[in-house]
């Protein structure tokens, strides 16, 4: 069997890619300049979503098939704790003081909160159906899940554990619910921006009112069909967002002042999770289809490396999770 890259976090300095390996049960550790393997660290089960603490120390990985978390330890890259949570985890994001980690478990419908000093689930709240993609506000105070099935965005208080608001997605233009999927933070905090998997656009909304203000298309393939777009990335300094689009093998930029598509990027086929550098100058696509990961110049929007890694590379985030 192949390997099969679920999803990438990036180490702080940009020198290294973790990537979770759903066929083999295992994290590879990649040297992000040239692809080459630096280790490879078992886990559990089909692991998918993975995140970074904010220090780099520690390493996160929702397991699907196995219902826990792996903590991973990035100085010796061994599992130094292994968290049950709920069914079929996805999702994950890590506080900003590293003290909590939040996991989406997609298949009942919960979100895990665990206390990363005991490694100890110390909250299970309700969520909508299917949560999938999670992302914390710039203060620490909001968490927000995507919930696929539901076609709403949860909001959790994250001091009391509590959910705050439930906001409604709305439909396309056809009628259709729309199916949000990846997610992702405006840098200052005012905006998230979701992926609707089953369309051809991203939804803005504006968290002062916790409504969608607008739908950004993000295109169609040369044959019309949708573009689905699955992952969803923004530059640290908010001017763009990347989102990568399952069947048309393309990454679409978009400016976010304007919501105007500025640029399509050709990337390896079946892109499906992207992540920027901390450092703004790099974003990195997984590609499923291509066993690949296109390295995309931010200044350019040009492809200016392919890294080899396996056999289908799946989703890409930092900070948040896009789980198949």
């Amino acid at each position: 069997m192949g390997v099969r890259p679920e999803s990438v976090a990036v180490s702080p300095d940009g020198a290294r890619l973790y990537v979770t390996d759903s066929s083999s049960g295992q994290v590879l550790v990649l040297d992000s300049a040239t692809s080459a393997v630096l280790a490879t660290v078992p886990v559990g089960n089909g692991p998918r979503g993975i995140v970074m603490s904010p220090n780099g120390a520690r390493v996160y990985v929702a397991n699907l098939l196995s219902d826990t978390v792996s903590v991973l330890d990035t100085t010796s890259h061994t599992v130094v704790a292994t968290v049950p949570v709920g069914a079929e985890p996805c999702g994950v994001a890590v506080h900003l003081d590293g003290t909590r980690v939040y996991v989406a478990n997609s298949l009942d419908s919960t979100l895990s909160v665990i206390a990363t000093p005991t490694h100890t689930v110390v909250a299970t709240v309700l969520m909508g159906r299917g949560p999938l993609g999670v992302v914390l506000s710039p203060d620490g105070a909001r968490l927000y899940v995507a919930n696929l099935l539901s076609a709403t965005v949860s909001v959790l208080s994250t001091a009391t554990n509590a959910v705050v608001a439930t906001i409604p997605m709305g439909t396309d233009t056809s009628g259709s619910p729309h199916r949000p999927y990846g997610i992702a933070m405006h840098p200052n905090g005012s905006r998230i921006y979701i992926a609707n998997l089953l369309g051809t656009t991203i939804s803005v909304i504006d968290l002062a009112t916790n409504t969608v203000v607008a739908a950004i298309p993000v295109g169609v393939g040369p044959d019309g069909s949708p573009h689905r777009p699955y992952g969803v990335a923004l530059h640290p300094d908010g001017s763009r967002i990347y989102i990568a689009n399952l069947l048309s093998a393309t990454i679409s930029v978009i400016d976010t002042t304007s919501n105007a598509l500025i640029a399509t990027v050709p990337v390896g086929r079946s892109p499906r999770g992207v992540v920027v550098s901390s450092d703004g100058t790099k974003v990195y696509v997984a590609n499923a289809g291509s066993a690949t990961i296109s390295v995309i110049d931010t200044g350019t929007n040009v492809v200016v490396a392919t890294l080899a890694v396996g056999a289908g590379p799946v989703a890409l985030d930092r900070d948040v999770v896009v789980p198949v």
